[in-house]
């Protein structure tokens, strides 16, 4: 299954995992309100994707939510209570970062197309 990331507000963390997710072959969308990508203040409140997300394929919600993305995504974020890198001290910088987080999607992602049944 394809991965499909759809990005919060822009910063420099983004812009790297941006540019990892498109050179492993992944679609990158944004995420928005009001028509606009997303500022860090309605990161949380997606109300549209763009480009549209496609029909099949595994959704990323990467530091972003809301109604506009599908109860199945994938969430990589550590800003709030909950999130899989919230709360992590310095010993745990790259599990705690959204970046490190998605290396590591990445990561098992090429280990399930190369295992051998």
């Amino acid at each position: 299954m394809s991965m499909v990331f759809v990005l919060g507000a822009p910063d420099p963390e983004m812009a790297a995992i941006e540019r990892l997710a498109r050179e492993a072959g992944c679609s990158v969308h944004y995420a928005l309100v009001g028509g606009q990508r997303v500022p860090p203040a309605t990161a949380y409140k997606v109300d549209g994707v763009e480009p549209p997300l496609p029909a099949d394929g595994q959704v990323i919600a990467v530091e972003c939510d809301g109604p506009a993305l599908p109860a199945g995504a994938i969430r990589v974020d550590h800003h709030r209570p909950g999130d899989p890198g919230y709360g992590r001290g310095p010993a745990e910088f790259l599990p705690a970062s959204s970046l490190g987080q998605v290396i590591s999607l990445l990561a098992l992602k090429a280990v399930k197309m190369l295992a051998i049944d």
